[in-house]
């Protein structure tokens, strides 16, 4: 499949795995539609795909937000008259023990990682389904399909209701002509957990390449239209 002149939604396009998509899905010549929180750090993705003549906007958008979400997927459909692909990527991570979590936190996680990812699909699907066309990739995590203490209790439960959601979702769209996509990746080199406030060392080389893993993402939704990778999972090799 080609992407050129597709438009494409990827949310959490300010840093990490969004920016490293938004970077290289451009070079494939798609349309890209950035969207996160930080207006500086999404005007200095769109200008760094720009200078390589890549085609891409920003929209300040707080996905957990649905009235945002609504504003910005209309000026969307107003600006390009169609959505392609929808890249769910947003997502904020903390860990520890359940008491340790402050009430707000949980709500945080669960606006962001999850009712994000459903607000932003639920927006998008009426033009997807009007054309009987597109692609849904929701970006998880390894803790969406394994309970792994090491993420966090709330974090985990926030990825693997968001494997419930993409699973189910699935079912409801087969015959619609629109492809749903999980992915789990493992344990990236980006700085979320500087992000989300949480101080740990980690150990930089035990974690997978967001250039790569970008690679990856692209190499699936281009497939043919006959052809999906619905479900993969991605973990370093050593």
């Amino acid at each position: 499949m080609d992407l050129q002149d597709k438009v494409l939604i990827i949310t959490g396009a300010s840093d990490g795995l969004g920016k490293g998509l938004a970077l290289r899905l451009a070079k494939d010549k798609a349309r890209v539609v950035l969207l996160a929180r930080n207006q500086d750090k999404l005007k200095a993705v769109k200008e760094e795909i720009i200078k390589f003549s890549g085609k891409a906007e920003y929209f300040v958008c707080d996905v957990g937000k649905p009235e945002q979400v609504q504003s910005v997927v209309k000026s969307i459909k107003s600006a390009y008259g169609k959505i392609d692909v929808l890249i769910n990527n947003a997502g904020i991570w903390t860990t520890g023990p359940l008491e340790a979590h402050p009430i707000d936190k949980i709500k945080d996680l669960f606006a962001t990682n999850t009712l994000g990812t459903i607000f932003m699909t639920r927006e998008v699907l009426p033009m997807m389904k009007a054309v009987k066309s597109g692609q849904i990739l929701n970006v998880m995590s390894i803790a969406g399909v394994e309970e792994v203490d090491a993420y966090g209790i709330v974090y985990v439960a926030t990825k693997h209701a968001l494997q419930g959601f993409t699973d189910t979702l699935k079912q409801e769209l087969q015959g619609t002509g629109i492809k749903v996509m999980g992915f789990y990746p493992g344990g990236m080199a980006t700085n979320i957990l500087a992000a989300s406030g949480v101080k740990m060392e980690v150990d930089m080389k035990q974690m997978m390449r967001v250039e790569d893993i970008a690679e990856i993402i692209a190499f699936v939704l281009k497939q043919p239209a006959d052809v999906v990778i619905d479900h993969f999972e991605v973990r370093k090799f050593t």
